[in-house]
């Protein structure tokens, strides 16, 4: 037994040691600091300083309603009112939502030698009008949707974006963000246990920066980013720590100092970034600890993403090149492939939603729809970790 606890305080005490040396290191890499502190810092403050133009803000929306209930005739009228509202009328300022719901007559695409066209608002000629410039999105209520709020509380709406114009879809998100926070405090719906009142948002659109809309997809993306083009670098090409392998650091613990010296940089990072969040009034209807949790396992996973790929490369260049490769391919099936089945597995998907559900809907972190994205997120960041200890230990030959 002492045997045991002396082989586990050695492993400790190496470990401890490459993470000091680890944290040393990056503190001294200029590049480094720039990527992972002054980069989002400037990134951030140039979004939290920036107002929407209010030319950008003429986009459409259809409403399909499948259900047909007072319910989603509120849903309908709440979301209409975001046009309507008089803090956003202002002089010749045009709404910044133009909504239209089933049956209603709504500009479509002309044909051929047509200068105007029309036509009745459904869900087939939503398919058809969704990759027009005459919408942007469309929403379906499904049927049931009314006994879903009286039973549940909560019920499930079905969205479609134009993702040809993606200027067009981060403003019609960002609107659309907008109306279900207010159907949430008319309705008195709160997905939680403890109550946080959201407020109500906005009085004038003017008023918006443009990082309080992009936050739910830019604050995952931007701390994952960083972090996973940081380590990608970590371990291909590092001569310091192939000099520590020939003493008695073995290779698994060499994948987890990595893990544990850059998590505690992106502890910071997030620390900053939160902070910065706070400085600019972005909505957190949520829990700090809550929103750091999940903005923490989302840089973890990039971490892990990172190191894997640092470990089946053969040069820094390689590494840059798989990591740009993979990044292209997570933005892909995120925003145009949309399959369920991979969207699980895409960190970026994963962090949006999680972010969004906490911060925007005032969810807690053990709800029903933030628990599955973030054990989804940890998964992946705990089964590249694995993967990087296997291969670094039984099949990298070479760290040059």
């Amino acid at each position: 037994m002492s045997e045991i606890f002396s082989e586990a305080k050695s492993r400790a005490l190496r470990i401890n040691s490459m993470i000091r040396q680890e944290i040393n290191s990056l503190i001294t890499d200029k590049t480094s600091i720039i990527i992972i502190f002054i980069i989002p810092l400037i990134l951030i403050c140039v979004l939290g300083f920036s107002t929407p133009r209010t030319d950008k803000f003429a986009t459409t929306v259809w409403i399909i309603d499948e259900d047909n209930t007072s319910s989603s005739t509120q849903f309908i009228k709440s979301m209409q009112n975001i046009t309507l509202d008089d803090g956003l009328m202002m002089g010749d300022i045009a709404p910044p939502m133009q909504v239209y719901k089933s049956g209603d007559i709504a500009p479509i695409e002309p044909k051929f030698g047509e200068k105007n066209a029309s036509g009745i608002v459904s869900k087939k000629l939503a398919n058809k009008t969704l990759s027009t410039k005459y919408l942007d999105a469309y929403i379906i209520i499904p049927k049931g949707y009314h006994d879903a709020i009286i039973e549940n509380s909560s019920a499930m709406l079905i969205i479609y974006y134009d993702a040809i114009d993606f200027q067009k879809r981060f403003v019609v998100e960002g609107l659309i963000q907008i109306g279900l926070t207010q159907i949430q405090l008319n309705d008195m719906i709160f997905e939680r246990d403890i109550f946080y009142f959201p407020e109500s948002r906005p009085g004038n659109l003017l008023e918006l920066n443009i990082l309080d809309m992009a936050a739910p997809f830019f604050i995952p993306l931007m701390l994952f980013f960083s972090m996973q083009l940081i380590t990608t670098q970590s371990i291909v090409g590092d001569i310091p720590l192939k000099r520590m392998l020939n003493t008695s650091l073995r290779r698994g613990e060499a994948v987890t100092g990595k893990l544990i010296s850059y998590t505690i940089v992106g502890i910071i990072q997030i620390i900053l970034t939160m902070i910065l969040l706070k400085i600019f009034n972005v909505t957190m209807h949520c829990l700090w600890i809550d929103l750091f949790l999940v903005l923490l396992f989302n840089s973890i996973a990039g971490i892990s993403m990172g190191i894997f790929i640092s470990s089946i490369s053969k040069t820094r260049l390689q590494a840059s090149q798989l990591f740009l490769l993979t990044f292209f391919i997570m933005i892909v099936l995120q925003y145009f492939v949309r399959k369920p089945a991979l969207l699980a597995f895409n960190v970026l998907e994963q962090g949006n939603i999680a972010y969004a559900n906490l911060a925007f809907r005032g969810m807690i972190l053990w709800n029903p729809k933030v628990r599955p994205h973030v054990f989804n997120t940890l998964l992946i960041a705990v089964v590249f970790y694995f993967l990087s200890v296997i291969y670094i230990k039984f099949i990298k030959k070479e760290f040059i």
